[in-house]
């Protein structure tokens, strides 16, 4: 296996870059006071107290927690059969970088313009999860193909100086923060979209991960709505299952294909099939 001779370099980079999300998410705060992290005062009192289980408001608060809570949990592990994927077959044929820095970069922007809006956790938690996963998989595309020293601080740099800037950001403009998340996310999956179709392959893509992020997608469409009311947000995760709806249907289509001669990149390990 080959590594990357600048690598501790870009550890160190995407550490302080992952440690400034961090350092956000810890500054966040929740736009109301809730007990045990799911009732409000008033359902906490309707739902425990009283034992009014047939209170719509309340269930629907309740339900919507849970399934953020359970988004985020899930969103711990979502990329690691990806990951595991990678590192058994020791290759990382058939993935596509810049879907990786777009994913990562729309998470980021989400991230950002969760905490400007005072957004609670729960119903953006799972981005700083799967940006960390992210940093992972970019940090092993890097180790097995031919990427320059430059490009990877370019790219780390780019992350970084996007992450610091929403928060320079006026208010008036924060709305723009989840649009061009949107199309940083759509123009990331179509270069995926476009080599799955090139090479009749998608190659090392985890079926568990792409079928696990359409799911969560579906459910996240449910919970911006009902937890922050935001139809913007619930727009990008609609998009998100179209595109991963499609990824997930080639891995399907091309489940015993072989991939094109010379699709693979240069001194890259045969590659084992599916999950």
């Amino acid at each position: 296996r080959r590594v990357h001779g600048g690598i501790n370099l870009h550890n160190a980079m995407l550490g302080k870059l992952l440690l400034l999300v961090i350092v956000c998410v810890v500054a966040a705060k929740s736009d109301q006071p809730l007990k045990f992290f799911v009732f409000t005062e008033d359902c906490f009192e309707k739902l425990v107290v009283q034992q009014n289980f047939v209170d719509p408001d309340c269930l629907k608060l309740v339900i919507t927690k849970l399934l953020g809570y359970a988004i985020i949990v899930g969103s711990s592990i979502l990329k690691v059969p990806q990951i595991v994927k990678i590192l058994s077959s020791g290759s990382v044929e058939g993935l596509a970088a810049s879907m990786y820095y777009a994913e990562t970069a729309s998470h980021l922007l989400s991230i950002s313009y969760n905490i400007l809006l005072g957004h609670p956790f729960s119903s953006y938690g799972e981005s700083v999860f799967i940006a960390i996963q992210n940093a992972l998989i970019i940090l092993l595309i890097w180790s097995w193909s031919k990427v320059s020293p430059v490009t990877c601080v370019g790219v780390i740099l780019a992350l970084a100086g996007l992450t610091a800037g929403c928060f320079y950001t006026p208010q008036e403009s924060w709305p723009l923060l989840i649009g061009v998340s949107i199309v940083i996310n759509m123009f990331g999956r179509i270069p995926q979209i476009y080599s799955n179709f090139a090479n009749k392959s998608t190659g090392q893509l985890s079926l568990i991960t792409i079928f696990l992020t359409l799911a969560g997608s579906l459910v996240r469409v449910f919970t911006s709505l009902a937890d922050a009311s935001d139809k913007i947000l619930a727009s990008g995760f609609v998009i998100s299952c179209v595109l991963n709806g499609i990824i997930l249907g080639q891995i399907f289509l091309y489940w015993n294909a072989t991939p094109k001669k010379g699709s693979a990149p240069k001194n890259t390990p045969k590659s084992k099939k599916k999950d």
